[in-house]
């Protein structure tokens, strides 16, 4: 009897597990997808090399074939050829190299602000945020996507500062990753505000979790009452950017030109 079977093969273009570039072809989608791709293509051109011993010739293959601008500049960057990207290239591969740059830049995309303003956060130009957002972290055409950008911020490769901007937006992340707080009097009112927002989180990871209700819970309630009777719970306030300025931050990222002419890949002296 003939059978349909599917192929589950990661790195085989026609499994239903190849890599996904686009949120809309499947739930499995990565926003690191590009640079899986281009892991998967530095294998091919290493595994074939054994053999042939011609990586150039490999990589010019792969790159005829690669229509994605960002995975093919950022291969030819690793194989040295020369391009005016280089710079950019460079800062994104060196950013994710360092874990709290990009939980940082990450954590800012996700509360929706522009490459220009994390740009000037980070003390870079646009072009190098906007590189490395598309390689290692392509989420901002679905910010609005909230339980698929849920799963990115909380899934296992997560963590509180991207939990932070999912749940709270720039207040939060200027508040806890940034730590800019107002000048004047020092109180405890931020350290409360960031005490509630973990206290809160937690109850709704508790609720996903399918932890079913106890007396446990009732206690909880019961101490939150009775520290709220002895002094109100500051109110802080995470207020709305200006109009002026929202306008800019949802200003969609532009597309990085491309400034890399096909050409050959020059052969590696023997």
């Amino acid at each position: 009897m003939k059978t349909n079977k599917k192929n589950v093969s990661l790195n085989d273009p026609k499994s239903i597990l190849a890599i996904v570039r686009s949120l809309a072809e499947g739930p499995n989608y990565q926003p690191n997808w590009r640079w899986l791709t281009v892991q998967q293509h530095l294998a091919e051109i290493e595994n074939s090399a054994e053999a042939a011993g011609d990586s150039p010739t490999k990589l010019q293959l792969i790159l005829d074939r690669e229509e994605d601008e960002i995975v093919r500049q950022t291969l030819q960057f690793q194989y040295g050829v020369s391009s005016d990207n280089e710079a950019v290239v460079k800062y994104a591969l060196l950013c994710a190299a360092s874990p709290e740059d990009a939980r940082m830049i990450k954590a800012m995309v996700v509360a929706n602000r522009s490459t220009e303003l994390i740009a000037e956060e980070m003390g870079t130009q646009p072009a190098a945020v906007d590189f490395f957002e598309k390689l290692h972290f392509d989420v901002r055409d679905s910010v609005d996507k909230r339980a698929w950008l849920r799963k990115i911020c909380f899934g296992k490769d997560g963590h509180r500062w991207l939990q932070v901007a999912f749940e709270r937006g720039w207040p939060g992340v200027e508040q806890v990753i940034l730590q800019r707080l107002p000048k004047g009097p020092r109180s405890l009112n931020h350290a409360v505000s960031v005490l509630l927002t973990r206290f809160q989180a937690g109850l709704f990871q508790l609720e996903a979790s399918n932890v079913d209700p106890s007396e446990k819970d009732l206690q909880q309630l019961l101490r939150v009452l009775q520290a709220n009777a002895y002094g109100q719970f500051p109110f802080l306030e995470d207020v709305e950017e200006p109009p002026a300025l929202q306008a800019k931050l949802l200003k969609p990222s532009r597309i990085y030109p491309s400034r890399v002419a096909r050409r050959s890949v020059p052969r590696l002296a023997a």
